[in-house]
């Protein structure tokens, strides 16, 4: 499964670029590929709490899925993974660089859809588009915050 890592600093305390990042109602404002979030069950934030999520990568059309919640410590960590559609699993990180700026880690591991042929595409193309959607969405939720 291919693994994408990125990281970015932001010049907001890691409180307030938590409460920006680790909230699904504000992650579609900045995220591009997650065009809607709904919470489903609980409140969306806590371990087993579920997210609908209309998730778009590329040109490939848009996608229900259903994620769970899997771990959550404020101002640190929050983790997600997929239940139902692409089978994705991420975790962001937040770490106080110093005073009044945080580094914002963004781990995102998935499989590729469509078997072998997908494994291929994904080699291809797909990866770097998802790359590179997960790089903007980290300077766009840096711009929301140093604003």
């Amino acid at each position: 499964m291919p693994l994408i890592n990125k990281s970015i600093e932001i010049e907001a305390p890691r409180e307030q670029v938590f409460a920006e990042a680790a909230d699904p109602t504000k992650q579609p404002d900045w995220a591009l590929f997650l065009k809607d979030i709904a919470v489903t069950s609980g409140d969306g934030r806590s371990p087993g709490s579920r997210q609908a999520w209309l998730f778009k990568v590329g040109p490939r059309p848009a996608e229900t899925m259903e994620a769970v919640v899997t771990q959550f410590h404020e101002n640190e960590s929050v983790s997600r993974q997929t239940s139902s559609g692409l089978p994705l699993s991420e975790s962001m990180n937040f770490i106080a660089v110093d005073d009044g700026t945080t580094r914002v880690h963004w781990s995102i591991e998935y499989k590729p859809p469509l078997g072998p042929l997908g494994k291929m595409l994904d080699g291809i193309f797909i990866n770097r588009v998802f790359q590179n959607d997960i790089e903007t969405s980290l300077e766009r939720l840096k711009r929301r915050l140093e604003a």
